[in-house]
């Protein structure tokens, strides 16, 4: 272009090189990725009141006044050190430590494994009734043992964007 033909544009014609000219103040990236709270607060919770429910019913405190015999019974053992593991990872998960669930998930599956072994050996409608409870523990604390390990940020994503 010839130097007429610049004179009819209307405007500025000052050229700046580029880098030359004002410092833009950089900007902090935004936090997208940051943990859910829900998630391990609903989780978390679940676990803490049902291991003490769990608990309490295993030494019959919710019911009648606690009779020590029972304790020695096989199944009772079995409840109440189900209930302390669920109180255990529910903190645990509370504190956002999302692999604790995978405990929770073992501990609900040899749970199932027991029950079931003692549906063979015939005890009848008690039988029964002991494998629907440990089905009943394996898909609510399963459940809620897995919802960190799914819905919960991987290793190294927090802060991520």
């Amino acid at each position: 272009m010839d130097e007429k033909t610049l004179e009819a544009i209307p405007g500025d014609r000052e050229f700046v090189a580029i880098g030359a000219g004002e410092k833009q103040e950089e900007q902090a990236h935004p936090l997208i990725m940051e943990e859910p709270f829900w998630i391990y607060a609903g989780s978390g919770g679940i676990l803490v009141l049902g291991g003490l429910l769990k608990f309490l019913f295993a030494l019959n405190f919710l019911v009648d006044i606690p009779n020590l015999t029972e304790v020695q019974e096989y199944s009772t053992l079995k409840n109440i050190l189900l209930g302390f593991v669920f109180v255990v990872c529910g903190i645990f998960i509370l504190k956002q430590k999302r692999d604790v669930g995978w405990i929770v998930v073992g501990a609900v599956s040899i749970n199932l494994v027991i029950a079931s072994n003692i549906l063979d050996n015939d005890l009848g409608f008690s039988a029964i009734w002991k494998v629907g409870s440990a089905l009943f523990d394996f898909i609510i604390f399963g459940l809620a043992g897995l919802i960190p390990i799914v819905f919960g940020l991987k290793r190294g994503m927090k802060g991520k964007y």
